[in-house]
């Protein structure tokens, strides 16, 4: 979930105008209010300005061209333009496509 939230997080702007520093995208694997595996979008300013609504309009294109930028990275492992720097012995890359499939696949 690290990994499309990286991922993601590179893409937001390029979805609503924004700068890279304005959105964050914090994953959880058990969301104190679900119970479930949930990412958090929110704007980084007091109070908000409405940036994580226009995401939340955008999720399924986010996720699909999300989907397409980590498939078609040449990185075999992740790095920083991709899904972020991993551990390259734990095929993080891999478990980060499968769970975009799965994701975009609810859609």
């Amino acid at each position: 979930m690290i990994g499309i939230a990286y991922a993601m997080n590179a893409f937001i702007p390029l979805f609503i105008q924004c700068d890279s520093s304005d959105v964050a995208v914090v994953p959880q694997v058990k969301a104190s209010h679900n119970k479930l595996p949930t990412f958090f979008v929110y704007d980084k300013y007091p109070g908000g300005i409405g940036l994580s609504e226009k995401v939340y309009d955008l999720w399924e294109d986010l996720l699909t061209k999300t989907q397409h930028h980590v498939i078609n990275c040449p990185c075999e492992a992740g790095y920083p333009s991709c899904i972020g720097p991993q551990d390259s012995t734990m095929n993080v890359k891999r478990k980060v496509v499968k769970l975009l499939q799965l994701l975009n696949y609810h859609y």
